[in-house]
C-alpha cells in the first residue's frame, strides 16, 4: 500500500496531492488530485476545494464535466428558521488522502468547520483497476440544531451538448423516460412544449435510481447503489454552466444527527444506448433483496396472474378519455350507459372470455357513490346500489374471472364539483389530522377542475388503518384483485402527531413498505387469489405486491423497469395514450404493449371495441391472437423471460402522425414510422432465446430477424404449428420469416 496525505489548516495553505509528488518534496501543491484507469479519468480540482474539474470516458477523450463546481452542498433546515446553505468551499480546512489498495485508487477528502457552524464532512472516491463505474460516499458529523435536509454529491455540472451536436444526444430519467436532445424542448403526451422534468423522489415516482446521459460516442452512468429504500431526488436542470445532474441525497432531518450516507453512489462511463447503462444497473439490482424471488417461483403469486389473463378496464361513468388523461373538456359524471349498471359488465365479460377463450379480469372503475377520483371516504354505497353490484360481482367470480377495483391513492378527496358533493367538513372533523403537513405545518390541497383532496401520511397508523378498512369494504362487495391508483407513496410530512419524525428520513420508505404488507395481508387472508398493484412501478416493492400498472409504450418512454426487472414482477398496461392518430392506433399500442411482456388491458368503453357496431373489427382477432400466444408458446418468455436488448429486424414501415390536441393548429403534424411486425429478444429460465415477432397490420410480412448467435436449433413457433430453420441459414446469424396478419410468431433458438 503506498498512502500519502498532506494538512490544509486553513484556506490559502497548500492543498493535496497529485501524481508524482512525494511527501518532503519543494514542489508547487497541485491544481488537481486525480486518480483513473484504462476506463476513466477522474480530476477534482484544488480551486473548488476537491469539486469535480474531469470526468473522462478514456476510450473516447469525453469529459463529463463542463464547469468545475462543490464537491458537495448541503441544505440545513431548522423549524422556524432560513435553510441554511453550504458547500465545499464554505470548509475552513481541507486534508486530502490518497492511497492505493489492492489494485483500487482512493481518494478520501476530510473537511473542517463550515463557517461559525460546527459541521465536518468527510468524501470519499474509490476507483477498482479494471472497473468502469467509481464509488463516491459521504459521512456528516453535525454539531449543530439544524437538520441536514438535502445532500447533492457529487455536484455534477455536465456538458449542454455531449460531443459537436447535441441531435444524438439523450438523457435517461429514473422514471423511465427517455429526453432528446435534452438542452432543447421537450413534448410531452399531449404533444405539448414543456420545460425539463424536475428532479423525482425516489422511493415514490421513480421506478429507480438509475439516470444516465448519452451520445453515439459515450455516455455518463449515475446512480445510487442503496438497497435500503433511502430518499433521493434524480433530475436535471439547466444552468448557467451546463446541465445539473447531480443526485440529492435526503437520508434524515433530524436535528443535530451525525451520519455516514449508508450507501454508494456510483458514477461511471459506458459506450452504447441505455440499454448498456442498464445492463451496468442490473449487475447491482439482481443481487437486491426485491429480486429474492423470480415471478415463476413466487408462491404468493396467484395461479391466475401467471397464466396470464387479459384485464377489461370497465370506465362506467364520465367520458372515456378520462382514463387516458386525454379528456379535452371537463369530463361527464353521468353514467356510461355502454358499461353501466354492472350487469352489463357482466355480460360484456362473458362475451370477451367466450371470444379469447381465457378467464378475464374485470377492472370496474367508476362505481364510487360520487364518481372517480374519490375516497377513501363518501365512496360507498355505489351509484347503483350495493346490492345489485355485489351480486354482479360475485357472478363474475363464479364465472371464473377476477373483479377488479381501485382506490384512488392515499388522498382524501373532500369535493367533486360536478356532481355537487362537498365533504370538506367531514375531512376537518376525521381527516385533517391524517394529512400531509408541509414545513410550515400547512395541509397542502391539490387537485384539478374535477375534483380536489389532500394527501395523506402513509406514516400514520389511522392512515394507514383507514385505507385497510376501505379495501376491505371493496373485497366485502365483491373485489379480489385491489389497487392503489394514483399513489403519492412515501410522501415527505413534518408533522409531530403521525408517529414518524419529522422532515425526511428512512421512516418514509419504511413505513410505505409497512402499509402495502398489511393491506396485501388483510386481502390474502380473506382470498388467496387476491393481489394488492399499484399504478406505476417501484423496484423497491417488487416483493411487496403481486403486479404493477406501468406503461412504458407512452411517448416519450422506454421499457426500463421492464428491462430490468421483468422477470420478478408481472406487469400490466395497454390504457395509455399511444401518441399517434390513425385508425389502428389500439393494434399498434397492444403490439408494442405485447412485445414488451406485459398484460393487456383492454378499454371497453371505445368505440373500436363495440361489438354491437362490428363484431369483426380487426382489434378482435388480433387481440385473441396476442393473448392465446402469451398464454401458449410464447409465455416462457412474455411472462417468465428475462428481456434481452432487441437485435436488428428488416420490416417495411408505415408513417403515422403523432397525436396533437385539438386546439392546435397544425396542417402538417410530425409522423413517426412505425414497424408493421414489432419484435422483442428475451431469455427463458432454461436458456433458450426467444425472438418475439407481432404483425399488426392487414397484410402478412416478410421479414429479417439477426440472432443473437449464429448457432443452435431454431424453430418458428405460431398458432398453426413450428417449423424448423436449415443450420445454414442459422449460421449466417439471420433468419427470414413471414408473420401473418394481425398475429405472432416465435422464433426460438436453443
Amino acid at each position: 500500500m503506498d498512502r500519502r496525505s498532506f494538512l490544509q489548516v486553513t484556506v490559502p495553505t497548500s492543498l493535496g496531492v497529485a501524481s508524482g509528488i512525494r511527501i518532503g518534496t519543494q514542489a508547487e501543491p497541485p491544481t488537481l488530485w486525480l486518480i483513473g484507469n484504462n476506463h476513466l479519468k477522474i480530476s477534482l480540482s484544488r480551486a473548488t476545494k476537491g469539486g469535480l474539474s474531469e470526468f473522462t470516458d478514456v476510450g473516447s477523450g469525453t469529459n463529463f464535466i463542463a464547469q468545475p463546481s462543490p464537491l458537495y452542498h448541503l441544505s440545513l433546515f431548522q423549524k422556524g428558521k432560513d435553510v441554511q446553505e453550504l458547500s465545499s468551499l464554505d470548509a475552513e480546512s481541507l486534508r486530502v488522502e490518497q492511497s492505493s489498495v489492492d489494485h483500487e485508487e482512493i481518494l478520501t477528502l476530510t473537511y473542517g468547520r463550515h463557517h461559525a457552524l460546527d459541521i465536518t464532512v468527510v468524501c470519499s472516491v474509490r476507483l477498482e483497476g479494471d472497473s468502469p463505474l467509481s464509488k463516491w460516499r459521504i459521512s456528516i458529523k453535525n454539531n449543530t440544531s439544524y437538520g441536514i435536509r438535502a445532500i447533492r454529491y457529487p455536484v455534477f455540472q455536465a456538458p449542454l451538448i455531449l460531443g459537436e451536436t447535441s441531435k444524438d444526444d439523450n438523457f435517461v430519467t429514473s422514471r423511465g423516460e427517455l429526453i432528446v436532445e435534452p438542452t432543447g424542448k421537450i413534448l410531452n403526451y399531449r404533444g405539448e412544449v414543456t420545460a425539463l422534468p424536475g428532479r423525482t423522489q425516489y422511493p415514490g415516482l421513480a421506478a429507480l435510481q438509475l439516470q444516465a446521459y448519452y451520445d453515439e460516442t459515450a455516455g455518463l452512468y449515475m446512480a445510487t447503489h442503496d438497497g435500503g429504500g433511502n430518499v433521493k431526488h434524480f433530475g436535471l436542470r439547466r444552468t448557467k454552466e451546463g446541465l445539473d445532474v447531480s443526485i440529492e441525497h435526503n437520508y434524515d432531518e433530524k436535528p443535530g444527527l451525525s451520519f455516514d450516507l449508508p450507501y454508494e453512489t456510483a458514477l461511471g462511463v459506458f459506450h452504447g444506448d441505455w440499454y448498456a447503462a442498464a445492463d451496468l444497473y442490473k449487475e447491482w439490482a439482481s443481487k437486491q433483496y426485491w429480486c429474492a424471488k423470480k415471478t415463476v417461483d413466487r408462491y404468493d403469486l396467484p395461479t391466475w396472474l401467471k397464466e396470464p389473463r387479459p384485464t377489461l378496464l370497465c370506465e362506467c361513468r364520465g367520458d372515456y378519455e378520462r382514463c387516458r388523461g386525454l379528456s379535452s373538456s371537463p369530463p361527464s359524471d353521468y353514467p356510461n350507459g355502454k358499461i353501466w349498471p354492472a350487469t352489463k359488465t357482466l355480460a360484456l365479460s362473458r362475451k370477451f372470455a367466450s371470444f379469447f377463450e381465457s378467464p378475464v379480469v374485470v377492472w370496474y372503475s367508476g362505481w364510487e357513490k360520487f364518481g372517480s377520483n374519490s375516497g377513501p371516504v363518501d365512496t360507498l354505497p355505489p351509484l347503483e346500489g350495493t346490492e345489485s353490484m355485489k351480486a354482479v360481482m360475485q357472478e363474475i367470480s363464479d364465472g371464473g374471472n377476477i373483479p377488479y377495483m381501485a382506490v384512488w391513492g392515499n388522498k382524501w378527496t373532500y369535493k367533486k364539483r360536478e356532481v355537487g358533493y362537498d365533504g370538506w367538513q367531514r375531512f376537518q372533523r376525521e381527516g385533517a389530522s391524517l394529512a400531509v403537513l408541509n414545513e410550515r405545518g400547512e395541509i397542502t390541497k391539490g387537485g384539478d377542475a374535477e375534483s380536489s383532496a389532500v394527501t395523506l401520511c402513509l406514516g400514520s397508523e389511522k392512515t394507514q388503518q383507514l385505507f385497510i378498512d376501505c379495501f376491505r369494504d371493496l373485497m366485502v362487495l365483491g373485489a379480489v384483485a385491489l389497487q392503489l391508483d394514483q399513489p403519492n407513496l412515501a410522501p415527505i410530512c413534518y408533522s409531530d402527531q403521525h408517529g414518524h419524525p419529522p422532515g425526511y428520513g428512512p421512516w418514509m420508505g419504511q413505513r410505505t413498505t409497512e402499509f402495502l404488507r398489511s393491506v396485501r395481508e388483510t386481502a390474502k387472508k380473506r382470498n388467496r387469489a387476491g393481489t394488492l398493484s399499484f399504478e406505476g412501478g417501484y423496484e423497491n416493492w417488487i416483493q411487496d405486491v403481486d403486479f404493477m400498472l406501468d406503461r412504458p409504450y407512452m411517448p416519450g418512454y422506454i421499457p426500463l423497469l421492464t428491462y430490468v426487472y421483468h422477470e420478478y414482477i408481472p406487469f400490466v398496461s395497454g390504457d395509455g395514450p399511444y401518441g399517434v392518430t390513425h385508425p389502428e392506433e389500439q393494434l399498434m399500442q397492444h403490439a408494442t404493449n405485447f412485445v414488451y411482456g406485459h398484460m393487456g388491458n383492454v378499454m371497453l368503453g371505445l368505440n373500436v371495441y363495440d361489438f354491437e357496431v362490428n363484431p369483426n373489427y380487426p382489434i378482435f382477432t388480433f387481440l385473441k391472437n396476442i393473448f392465446q400466444a402469451a398464454r401458449t408458446y410464447a409465455r416462457d418468455y412474455l411472462v417468465f423471460g428475462r428481456m434481452l436488448k432487441p437485435t436488428h429486424l428488416e420490416a417495411s414501415k408505415v408513417a403515422v402522425a403523432k397525436w396533437l390536441p385539438a386546439d392546435k393548429d397544425v396542417p402538417d403534424p410530425p409522423t413517426v414510422q412505425l414497424p408493421r411486425v414489432m419484435h422483442s429478444v428475451w431469455a427463458s429460465q432454461d436458456d433458450k432465446i426467444g425472438y418475439v415477432l407481432v404483425n399488426w397490420s392487414v397484410e402478412p410480412e416478410q421479414v429479417t430477424l439477426d440472432l443473437v448467435r449464429n448457432k443452435g436449433i431454431v424453430k418458428i413457433i405460431s398458432s398453426s404449428g413450428n417449423s424448423p430453420v436449415p443450420e445454414r441459414e442459422v449460421a449466417t446469424g439471420k433468419v427470414s420469416a413471414t408473420v401473418p396478419p394481425r398475429s405472432v410468431a416465435l422464433v426460438e433458438q436453443s
